[in-house]
């Protein structure tokens, strides 16, 4: 059975099949954006707070990094880890929320 394109076929509804679950689908993929956007919202602040606040280590306290004749400290390299990661964390929500447009409309 060869299925060919007719004259009856040709005037078939437009439609908006992302991931070709119709409008179920569509609706999952909405509310998993979300919750990742949210996810990583948090997983940004917890970068942050991890950077700056003392109680957790503070990372980042001192603003001098690159003295000259040294090598990078072990405390410089886990602030600039804690830093790409929020800001990691931020992209990942504008990634999460770029979706959100496409998928919750």
């Amino acid at each position: 059975d060869v299925r060919r394109l007719s004259e009856s076929n040709a005037t078939a509804e437009a439609r908006r099949l992302v991931y070709g679950g119709g409008q179920a689908s569509m609706t999952t993929q909405c509310v998993v954006d979300a919750v990742s956007a949210s996810w990583w919202l948090a997983q940004a602040a917890i970068a942050i707070n991890a950077a700056v606040d003392p109680k957790e280590g503070a990372s980042c306290k001192n603003p001098k990094f690159l003295k000259k004749g040294s090598y990078h400290t072990y405390t410089e390299l886990v602030c600039a880890v804690d830093v790409i990661g929020a800001v990691h964390g931020f992209f990942q929500v504008i990634e999460y929320i770029l979706l959100a447009v496409t998928h919750c409309t």
